[in-house]
Parts: C-alpha cells; structure tokens; sequence
C-alpha cells in the first residue's frame, strides 16, 4: 500500500490551512491538480488522468497516473504502472480547488441563480457564520432590504453550503443550537418554496 492523504487534514471549513508547511502546500497543489483532472470520470472506472506519474510524485518516471474514483468511501486511489508507486487521496470532494472547480462549472453554465429570503434576524446570524469564509461573505453583499426581510441572490450550491456552515456551528456549540437550527429551517424553507415557483 502507498501513501494516504486525506484532503481534511490540509484544509479547514473547506479553505487551505493557513499553517501548512512548504511541503504540505505542495502535497495539497498536487493532489489538487490530479483531482481536478479527474473528477469527472466515470466512477468505478480506472482512467488515465493525462497527468505524468513525475509530476504528481516528484520521482523520475516516464508512467502516466491512472485513478480509480469512488464517492463511497469517497476516495481517489492512482497507480503508476512503470514505477508501481500508488496511493489514496481520501475525502477528495472537499478539496477547495475541486469546490471552486465545481461552482465555476455551475456560473459558465449560466444556471439562474435562485432567492433566497431571509428575516433581518436570520440574515445577521448568517452573515456572522459565512464571515471565516470569504467568498460566502461576498454572496451577503449583493443582498437587498426588502419589507423587513433580505433578498439575495444565490446558487444552490452555495445554499448547500450555507447549510453546511450551519450543520458545523451546531455540532459545536450546544447553547445556541436552537438558534441554528432556526436558521437552517428558515434558509430550507426559503429555498423549498423558490423551487416551486
């Protein structure tokens, strides 16, 4: 078996650490690049990521990586059949270059973004909890005050990420999760009833 990086562990709420060392800013730089190669490909399937084993390992090799990509568990294993080196990425979804990837593919195709509706309090609490993530805070910029409630103008998968914020905030603080859990049921129900208009 070869090595095993886990995406987790050089990143925090879905950004890059900012206590990485040179050789783990590397390791993530690499792994990021092979990831978003191949992100792609079908899953169960081993494919050539067009990406040469040197490149990726820092050894001299001629081979190209090959991967194999699997959501449960949700890892990325690669082999170089020239060198026979090999290795797992785990937890390779979370990689903040395949997250942006991923949200960059949804604006080129021009998905309409949705609305999302929220009550000053709502939007106040939620504005402080994206604040550690910058392009989370940009989203509440572009919001609009509207009859007591704030409008703004949103993709899903920021929704879903927004949701996310919240899932982690509960899991860590006890006193305020009803709060939090308020809050998660006012951006669902918002999203719920813009999806049906």
């Amino acid at each position: 078996m070869g090595s095993t990086i886990n995406i987790e562990c050089f990143t925090r709420f879905g950004t890059p650490k900012k206590d990485l060392s040179a050789s783990e800013q590397i390791l993530l730089k690499r792994s990021e690049t092979l990831i978003n190669l191949t992100s792609d490909s079908t899953k169960g399937i081993i494919h050539g990521s067009g990406m040469k084993c040197s490149d990726f390992t820092g050894i001299p090799c001629g081979g190209e990586i090959t991967v194999l990509l699997t959501d449960i568990p949700n890892e990325l294993r690669w082999s170089c059949s020239i060198c026979g080196t090999e290795g797992v990425i785990q937890n390779w979804r979370k990689s903040p270059a395949y997250i942006n990837s991923v949200k960059q593919k949804l604006r080129e195709k021009k998905q309409e973004a949705t609305t999302l509706r929220l009550s000053s309090e709502g939007y106040n609490r939620m504005k402080k909890l994206a604040a550690e993530k910058s392009d989370l805070i940009n989203i509440f910029s572009t919001a609009e005050e509207k009859d007591g409630f704030y409008i703004i103008p949103i993709s899903e998968f920021d929704i879903m990420r927004l949701i996310e914020v919240i899932a982690i905030r509960i899991e860590m603080r006890d006193k305020d999760r009803p709060e939090l859990s308020a809050l998660r049921d006012e951006i669902i129900t918002s999203f719920a009833r813009n999806s049906l208009i």
